[in-house]
């Protein structure tokens, strides 16, 4: 899932999110899960004319190979708008662009 165990962060940050998740009967866990997000955020520079504001959105799916294994890819995408603001994806270097996309891919077993 996009949104983690904190249910009170839901309430500091409003996204909208689908979250699909189909049923396998050979897995006690779920073939796939697919998880789509957005979010809009809007600021304000104390002492200068500026109205910045911040477009993302965000992909994930996981697919289980076994009961055990499966493989991921996250993708989340942030756009700029409005002078002194800043692309800037949390835990990673800011963009010199207006807009920055991170993919992150991989595989998982559980022990």
């Amino acid at each position: 899932m996009l949104v983690g165990g904190d249910r009170n962060w839901l309430r500091r940050y409003p996204c909208a999110a689908w979250i699909w998740t189909p049923s396998r009967a050979a897995f006690s866990a779920s073939a796939a899960v697919l998880a789509t997000g957005y979010i809009y955020t809007s600021g304000r520079y104390g002492g200068l004319d500026a109205n910045p504001h911040w477009n993302g959105a965000q992909f994930s799916i996981d697919y289980s190979l076994s009961k055990r294994t499966d493989v991921y890819i996250f993708d989340t995408f942030q756009r700029k708008s409005g002078p002194h603001a800043v692309a800037d994806v949390y835990l990673y270097a800011p963009s010199t662009s207006s807009t920055q996309n991170v993919v992150v891919a991989g595989i998982r077993h559980r022990f």
